[in-house]
């Protein structure tokens, strides 16, 4: 069984995710969160999930800090970058911040689908 954590603090766009991402195997689970305190949270309480899918743009403390605390309590955790700040500047600095693979929410869901696919599969 493949879980996933959403976090991404519209419902709709977190739900919209879960969904297409549902998809991709019978068995996936998605846990949603739409902040980073729920987010490290449900970690803890889920020390299985294989993947983890933030926003840049959160309520409180923003998708890059995340980013940093999942590198250092979760090094093994890869993690996707979904968002609207999809510059150069933005998306070098997510890499950088420890996100394995980065998708602009102008993208498909089929390029987020593919996204996780490679990520899932150490790419």
């Amino acid at each position: 069984m493949t879980k996933i954590l959403i976090v991404e603090d519209h419902a709709l766009v977190r739900e919209a995710m879960a969904q297409r991402l549902a998809r991709l195997e019978a068995d996936l689970v998605c846990l949603e969160s739409g902040e980073a305190d729920e987010a490290l949270a449900l970690l803890e309480a889920h020390p299985d999930v294989d993947l983890a899918i933030v926003d840049l743009m959160l309520p409180g403390v923003n998708g890059f800090s995340l980013l940093a605390v999942l590198a250092k309590r979760h090094p093994d955790l890869p993690a996707i970058v979904v968002s609207a700040m999809d510059d150069d500047a933005s998306v070098r600095r997510a890499l950088s911040a420890g996100a394995s693979g980065f998708v602009s929410k102008a993208s498909s869901g089929e390029v987020l689908a593919l996204a996780v696919r490679e990520v899932l599969d150490g790419d």
